[in-house]
């Protein structure tokens, strides 16, 4: 679903003649589909809201076959296409012309690609509409919703296998590819970020690599791993106890746990999001352990596999219903163990509903 009136919205917000929307992940919400990361397509909008996608002739077919409802030209000072118009401007000469008569030019320039060619272009008609962008992410509609539904659901399924194939000799790269061979039979379309699987004692690093150790007798395998589907990611992570493992670890994972549990319950429609992170961080507190706790609560995520909004120390964000977030804690004890429990929650009028209660929170295989 392209979302042009999400765009015609945010110009009249903000008072703009014409938007210029650079980066791939805010290309794919607004237009619904596919954008590489270092691309240099660019959305224009103008005051009419007449939407117009500029991309390289390398893209110009796929994405004028996907965009039936948005016009595509191509633009290129070098390259031709047989049949095709291409405009003979370099991006720089082409954003010049197409914004010659805005005086106030809306442009999401946060950590884009282009977005030092695009500062020096415009100078001081360029707005940052960042932050505002965001705002409307922030919120998901329903088909953002189901799609993320089914992107956790391949991701369960995926989690599951692996635990499946849980052996004394299996390595932590074998269990990476287990869960992925099963995620893309579910609809996995592409990975949300590189597959986590980790053992003891390597899991005291949060985001560590899969390695071919084998998992042994006793241990703890960490599992985190996210996919999309139809252009929307999930993201999970569960701690699955090995053989008989120490009362210690018994006592992380139950800590962590109820830091879980107390999180979900403080989460409400007008809810500071830092509260809710210092809640879970009270309740670690209580077994020892917050000050093993390195990490923020959790972070929104929907195109992307991070977004806001971000439930850190300090967040101003008010929780409102349509958010999606995750919820992680984890204790991480330096060359000893890391254990993390994430799950994926979405907010309503009460509360939060989780999205992710198809998996056990602690998986005992």
């Amino acid at each position: 679903m392209v979302r042009m009136k999400k765009v015609v919205e945010l110009m009249e917000s903000k008072n703009l003649d014409s938007v210029v929307i650079t980066r791939s992940d805010n290309l794919q919400y607004y237009l619904n589909v596919d954008i590489l990361a270092d691309s240099t397509v660019i959305l224009y909008v103008n005051r009419g809201g007449e939407a117009t996608v500029y991309t390289p002739p390398l893209e110009y077919y796929r994405l004028k076959d996907s965009l039936k409802e948005i016009n595509v030209k191509a633009f290129s000072k070098t390259i031709k296409l047989p049949n095709e118009v291409v405009i003979e401007k370099s991006l720089e000469e082409l954003i010049t012309d197409l914004t010659k008569d805005s005086r106030r030019i809306g442009v999401d320039i946060e950590s884009s690609p282009i977005a030092s060619k695009v500062i020096k272009i415009l100078g001081g008609k360029l707005i940052d509409v960042t932050s505002d962008v965001y705002k409307q992410r922030m919120i998901k509609d329903d088909s953002e919703v189901e799609a993320i539904r089914e992107a956790i659901k391949a991701t369960v399924a995926g989690i599951k296998t692996a635990v499946s194939m849980l052996s004394d000799d299996v390595t932590e790269v074998e269990l990476a590819g287990l869960f992925e061979a099963r995620a893309r039979s579910m609809g996995c379309k592409e990975h949300a970020f590189p597959t986590i699987v980790l053992f003891k004692p390597t899991n005291s690093y949060p985001h560590g690599m899969p390695s071919y150790r084998k998992l042994g007798k006793r241990n703890l395998v960490l599992i985190d791993a996210g996919v999309k589907v139809k252009g929307y990611c999930s993201d999970i992570t569960r701690s699955i106890p090995w053989g008989r493992v120490a009362k210690e670890e018994v006592k992380i994972l139950e800590a962590i746990n109820e830091a879980v549990e107390s999180a979900l319950d403080s989460i409400a429609p007008g809810v500071k999001a830092s509260e809710v992170d210092s809640i879970a961080r009270r309740t670690l507190d209580k077994y020892g352990y917050s000050k093993h706790f390195i990490h923020g609560l959790g972070h929104g995520f929907g195109v992307s596999v991070h977004e806001p909004p971000y439930i850190t120390i300090g967040s101003e964000t008010i929780i409102e219903p349509g958010m999606v977030f995750t919820i992680e804690p984890g204790v991480y004890i330096p060359g000893v163990i890391g254990v993390r429990i994430e799950e994926d929650v979405l907010v309503n009028n009460r509360g939060a509903k989780v999205l992710t209660n198809s998996l056990s929170r602690i998986i005992y295989p």
